[in-house]
């Protein structure tokens, strides 16, 4: 399990046959992989887990008025003052005020931990999948590509 922001709004109705889900959270699926003949394919809907990005708040300001309509902030001015965290969040990502007032654990704030997600999943997946195909290339008397 990994801390991340999620500010999507999209959602996946149906997955193809074949499709495994592996991450999700309470806004939906997160990432999947796909296999189409000799190809694997893998596709996340997070970027690597960031403190604050410049994407959150331009999200919450492109998405304002769903966000304020579902009750998520009571108010036009509560949604500014949201953003204007975020953006104080980026110039001083340890504010010891913010970080507490928005949840932002140690799994946000350090890059060995807002990365390991990104780190197992390509060590646990693509390396060796790169492995594989080096050594299937190797026996044939081809390059890899």
């Amino acid at each position: 399990m990994f801390e991340a922001i999620t500010v999507h709004r999209d959602d996946i109705e149906q997955l193809p046959a074949g499709a495994v889900v592996l991450a999700g959270n309470d806004m939906g699926l997160q990432a999947i992989e796909l296999r189409h003949g000799a190809g694997t394919f893998w596709g996340r809907a997070v970027p690597p887990p960031n403190t604050a990005s410049p994407e959150i708040a331009a999200t919450a300001l492109r998405y304002g008025a769903a966000l304020i309509e579902e009750g998520l902030f009571a108010d036009r001015a509560e949604l500014e003052v949201f953003v204007n965290d975020l953006r104080t969040l980026m110039r001083v990502p340890r504010d010891p005020r913010l970080t507490w007032k928005h949840g932002l654990g140690e799994g946000l704030q350090q890059d060995s931990c807002r990365l390991v997600e990104l780190r197992n999943w390509l060590e646990l997946q693509v390396l060796p999948y790169a492995r594989q195909r080096e050594g299937t290339a190797a026996r044939r008397g081809f390059d890899a590509p």
